[in-house]
């Protein structure tokens, strides 16, 4: 499926701009919100255990409520950017972003930490929408796959960069207060870039004729599912691997694992974002569902350190493919102004995935170990090839691809 060819024939210097300063300015503003995510999502788990002596489900739940919270944030991102538009939205949710950051180094519960986690996932799930929407908003139509890619750029190197520093902090003389010192940092830097980047953005929402701002975009949510159902493969890795090889030969390796990750994914993705946009979405989205499967199966079997990091490569490829690629898809099937509300709708979908299933694959730890965890993520990364061949891939395409 897909518009092939959209770029055909069109010579590079009568292509649409895409890397304009506001661009840039709110990608960096995304890397840096990014990294507060992948910070946590990677030690959230080691510190509950550690220092509430919380099991493996529960310490599943404190890494996964996050996203839990950004399921509640992300329709609610898709309301108010429609009545406010995106430069209120993104200037209030990134303050909020900023104060629930700082809520870590105040709570000395489990409890509290949970409340915490919560509360700052609701604040990602707005503030993430809201600054995709607006970098998504400043690609011209006939870059869509190109621009997501390279807006997502930013999170490619914080999925390794945010894990690795994650681990050796935590690992350090400062261990987890390193880790939310750290995170208070980059949610300034993010605030401090997106507050600067909105004065440019426009005051009020763009209206499409409906009677009220839009909560959800319809067509965004089968591809949703579809990278949904992988991301639980992924979220399991990612809540998990640091405990599965803590005191194994595989420690080494895990330390790069991330690295590895994000280094196939910055390559990877925008070339993948060209391809999408000149040859349509199957092209880039089914190898991607095969390179998950194979990375997560990979990653469970492995008794060497170079297989481990075999299987980050291919996750880097799949993974961190599937991420930009649908959301480019999701964008091409709504109207123009409509970006910001398809990135939550799509977000939405895929946070739950993200956040449920390391809670609910937790739970399985005891009975089938993590190998067993991470095998029955591979079993749900199958499915979604299976389901993105049989019906996400017919969501019609409604916006114009001009540029």
């Amino acid at each position: 499926m897909g518009a092939r060819g959209r770029l055909a024939g069109v010579p590079p210097a009568a292509r649409p701009p895409l890397f304009t300063p506001l661009f840039v300015m709110l990608a960096l503003a995304n890397l840096a919100s990014t990294m507060v995510f992948y910070l946590l999502m990677a030690t959230m788990a080691t510190h509950a255990a550690a220092a509430f002596g919380a099991s493996p489900a529960e310490a599943g739940l404190v890494s996964s409520i996050f996203l839990i919270g950004g399921l509640f944030g992300r329709p609610l991102a898709g309301f108010v950017l429609g009545a406010y538009g995106l430069r209120r939205v993104l200037v209030w949710s990134t303050l909020a972003y900023l104060l629930t950051s700082a809520g870590y180094l105040l709570v000395p519960s489990l409890v509290g930490t949970l409340a915490v986690r919560f509360a700052h996932g609701i604040a990602f799930g707005v503030s993430a929408s809201a600054a995709l929407g607006s970098v998504m908003s400043l690609v011209p139509a006939a870059r869509q796959g190109e621009g997501a890619g390279w807006a997502g750029a930013g999170v490619a190197v914080a999925t390794g960069l945010g894990p690795f520093l994650g681990f050796a902090l935590l690992n350090g003389p400062a261990g987890m207060a390193g880790v939310f010192a750290a995170v208070l940092g980059f949610a300034l830097v993010a605030a401090a870039l997106a507050l600067t980047a909105s004065r440019s953005l426009p005051p009020q929402p763009r209206r499409s004729g409906r009677g009220r701002p839009a909560i959800i975009e319809r067509p965004a949510l089968p591809i949703g599912l579809v990278v949904a159902l992988t991301a639980i493969a992924f979220g399991s890795i990612l809540t998990f691997l640091n405990t599965y090889t803590l005191g194994t030969s595989l420690a080494p390796a895990a330390s790069g694992y991330f690295v590895v990750y994000a280094s196939v994914l910055l390559v990877a993705r925008p070339f993948a974002g060209v391809v999408q946009d000149r040859h349509g979405d199957d092209v880039v989205l089914v190898p991607a569902l095969v390179a998950v499967s194979a990375g997560v199966v990979t990653t469970a079997l492995a008794e060497h350190g170079v297989v481990l990091l075999l299987g980050a490569a291919f996750l880097g490829v799949g993974y961190g493919t599937l991420i930009s690629a649908g959301q480019a898809f999701a964008i091409a099937r709504v109207p123009r102004g409509h970006a910001g509300i398809a990135v939550a709708s799509f977000f939405l979908v895929v946070d739950a995935g993200t956040g449920i299933g390391p809670a609910l694959l937790g739970t399985l730890v005891p009975a089938v170990g993590f190998r067993g965890v991470f095998l029955a993520g591979a079993g749900l990364s199958v499915a979604a090839l299976g389901f993105y061949l049989l019906a996400a891939r017919r969501t019609p395409r409604v916006s114009a691809v001009t540029p």
